[in-house]
């Protein structure tokens, strides 16, 4: 009997239970250290329910998603808004979006060194970042 499950090309493809026994292991495992993605093989690195589970909890974990992931705005939001930092692994294209490099930048102001350098300069204040004064 084979079970159905979501590629992060948004297919579905079948699992034997070998496969989805070994999945739901992986993901309880990921839930507790998102980074653990690393030892993951290439086909987990590129499925999509995987990878959002490892960057929700570790957004750093990005770095070791397959590259259509990191093209995927959803995946990079959730990761950068876990650990903007996470920034420097999304696809190029997301580091030039707005959206992405302030939910970023909101996380932690640092992120800003890796967008776009058409963004890289953008002001705190532009962003709407919560700036604080020492009285």
């Amino acid at each position: 009997m084979g079970l159905c499950a979501s590629s992060g090309t948004g297919q579905s493809k079948h699992l034997t239970q070998e496969q989805w026994h070994e999945k739901q292991a992986l993901l309880a495992d990921l839930r507790r250290d998102g980074t653990l993605l690393r030892h993951a093989s290439a086909a987990w690195r590129e499925d999509r329910e995987v990878v959002l589970v490892a960057v929700a909890q570790n957004g750093l974990a990005l770095a070791h998603t397959a590259a259509a992931l990191r093209a995927e705005p959803e995946v990079v939001m959730l990761a950068v808004r876990q650990n903007g930092l996470a920034l420097q692994y999304a696809a190029e294209a997301l580091r030039k979006d707005y959206a992405v490099v302030q939910a970023a930048a909101r996380q932690n102001a640092d992120s800003l060194h890796y967008a776009a350098p058409e963004l890289k300069h953008t002001d705190l204040k532009e962003l709407r970042l919560p700036t604080y004064s020492i009285q």
